[in-house]
C-alpha cells in the first residue's frame, strides 16, 4: 500500500503532531481522498477498526477485582501480581475480539483477554498494570 501522507512529529518526544500529504499534486489529493473514503466506508460497514496491539506485543495482566478478593480470602495474595506474556493470536468473533498469549497456549489454561477488559485487567505497559493493581490495593484498604 502506497503511503500518501507523512507524519509531522515533535523531534524531542517523538509525539505525532499532524499528518500532511507527501505531494501537493492534484492527483495525489484525489488518491488521498479516495483512500480516506474507502477506509471510512469500510469502518461504517464494520470491516475496519484499529487494534491497540498486534501479535508479538508484550501484555501485562492482573487478576480481576473478584479474583483479587478471592486470592486474599483464600490466603493466596502472592497471586495478586502482574503477569507478563506475549500475544501470539488475535481472534475475531461476531461482536468482539480477544487475544491469546504464549504461556496460556503452552500450558492450556484456556485464558483469553477480551476486548472489554483491555485497560482493566490487561495492559500494554507494565506501568499501566502497576497503577491498576495499586488502585485495587487502595480500594482494599479503604
Amino acid at each position: 500500500m502506497e503511503r500518501l501522507t507523512e507524519k509531522i512529529t515533535n523531534k524531542e518526544t517523538g509525539e505525532i503532531l499532524a499528518y500532511r500529504l507527501k505531494s501537493a499534486s492534484a492527483v495525489d489529493h484525489i488518491k488521498a481522498c479516495r483512500k480516506l473514503g474507502e477506509l471510512e466506508d469500510a469502518e461504517e460497514q464494520g470491516r475496519l477498526f484499529v487494534l491497540p496491539c498486534k501479535v508479538g506485543d508484550d501484555v501485562y495482566f492482573i487478576p480481576s477485582k473478584v479474583n483479587y478478593k478471592l486470592n486474599i480470602l483464600n490466603e493466596h495474595e502472592e497471586n495478586n501480581r502482574i503477569y507478563h506474556q506475549k500475544i501470539v493470536r488475535i481472534t475475531f468473533t461476531r461482536n468482539e475480539w480477544y487475544v491469546e498469549c504464549d504461556k496460556d497456549l503452552d500450558y492450556g489454561t484456556g485464558r483469553v483477554h477480551i476486548q472489554q477488559h483491555f485497560g482493566e485487567t490487561w495492559f500494554l505497559t507494565e506501568e499501566e498494570a502497576e497503577a491498576a493493581l495499586e488502585r485495587m490495593k487502595g480500594e482494599r484498604n479503604e
